[in-house]
């Protein structure tokens, strides 16, 4: 929970498990962007690697390799590209 403190003492109130803490506005703000900044790299990487083998997984791999794509025909350069199918690699 996060809310300005109603007196207007220029506080943030940020409540966590049941405690309630207030910060000065700036420091107060570092931390929740740092907060929200962490919570987002969590969930990127929930969504562009797989969670057993902590490889790309194909939407994030496809992402890249069109950016790559575009960057090297954008230059006129030649570009190559392997891609290997491994049966059973996650047993």
């Amino acid at each position: 929970m996060l809310q300005f403190d109603p007196l207007g003492s220029r506080k943030i109130v940020l409540g966590l498990d049941g405690t309630r803490l207030a910060f000065p506005l700036i420091p107060a703000a570092h931390i929740v962007v740092r907060l929200i900044r962490s919570h987002f790299e969590m969930l990127r990487d929930i969504a562009n690697y797989d969670q057993l083998t902590g490889c790309l997984n194909r939407h994030a791999a496809h992402s890249i390799m069109q950016h790559e794509v575009r960057r090297y025909a954008d230059q006129e350069l030649p570009l190559a590209v392997l891609m290997a199918d491994i049966d059973q690699f996650k047993k």
